[in-house]
């Protein structure tokens, strides 16, 4: 074999180890490189994806601390909270009785009561949906206000609806035992005669304020009054005019109550209770003498008549 030759296989085969050990030293580098820029792009892309959601975080805690401030707000501002009960709830949510045929009648405190906590409710149910129906991550804090929120919410929209129908209720006992305003409407030319009708002992039903007002018809051109009408509470019951020349007594005894059963003259401001009332009688004498009465079971059925 050649000297040459020879001497070849022996430096291959003294360098191919060497070259391969390079080779894989190469790769093994190549391979470390690679994993660490792997590793380093996962790093950065987790940074940044903490970062976005510690900014989204962020943004929601802020639209949170936004939506209970604006809420406070509103609710200690008292006008918004009424103003919502008032002028959105009431006929909706609020069922109008109609037993009240004279709103007038509504007192302002009773109603501003129950318009007003229903209105914290609606607020209340507002800011909490904010804070509710969003993702809890990193909020779970203002989502459990929001879960109070809804259950306050609820709690005090049913609240307001009990204390608005308490006021319907008062407004429909009102209708019938205090006085109609028939000075604030019509023309009085004499004292009016009032007698209460005091309710069963016992009894949830309110009493009843009955009136009789003196007026004059439209277009009279009498000196005195010519015409009576007689009111249980607002509720209207009738009316009868002299249309002869004559006219109603304006003295102070000239109206009175008079109970049949006990053969008892009441004077105007007086009251009666478990009295049959066919025997309790309203009267008012005219200027010629006559007496024009009613007892109250006729009176809203023409019972007013010249006596």
């Amino acid at each position: 074999m050649n000297n040459n030759v020879v001497a070849q296989a022996l430096l291959l085969d003294a360098t191919l180890p060497r070259a391969e050990e390079e080779v894989r030293e190469r790769q093994a580098a190549q391979d470390a490189a690679e994993i660490q820029q792997t590793a380093d792009r996962l790093q950065a892309e987790a940074a940044a994806e903490q970062a976005r959601r510690t900014s989204a975080a962020q943004r929601s805690r802020r639209i949170d601390g936004t939506a209970v401030r604006l809420g406070a707000l509103a609710a200690m501002s008292i006008v918004i909270p009424w103003a919502i009960g008032h002028f959105v709830l009431r006929g909706r949510i609020f069922s109008e009785d109609p037993g009240v045929f004279e709103p007038e009648i509504r007192a302002l405190l009773p109603y501003f009561w129950a318009e007003l906590v229903a209105g914290w409710s609606v607020i209340a149910l507002i800011v909490g949906a904010v804070l509710v129906c969003r993702p809890w991550t990193a909020r779970v804090a203002f989502g459990s206000v929001g879960v109070v929120l809804l259950i306050g919410g609820i709690w005090a929209l049913n609240t307001g609806k009990s204390l608005f129908a308490g006021a319907e209720e008062d407004s429909i006992a009102k209708l019938s035992s205090t006085a109609f305003p028939f000075t604030q409407r019509y023309l009085e030319c004499g004292h009016a005669l009032e007698l209460t009708v005091r309710a069963p002992e016992g009894t949830t039903v309110p009493d009843q304020l009955w009136q009789m007002y003196l007026g004059s018809d439209k277009g009279y051109t009498g000196e005195g009054c010519n015409r009576v009408s007689v009111y249980k509470g607002w509720i209207y019951m009738g009316y009868l005019s002299l249309t002869d020349g004559d006219e109603f007594d304006d003295s102070s005894d000239a109206r009175w109550t008079y109970v049949g059963a006990n053969d008892e003259v009441l004077a105007s401001n007086s009251w009666v209770q478990n009295h049959d009332p066919a025997e309790v009688w309203l009267n008012v004498r005219t200027e010629w003498g006559r007496t024009v009465s009613t007892n109250l079971l006729d009176a809203g059925n023409n019972g007013l008549a010249i006596r």
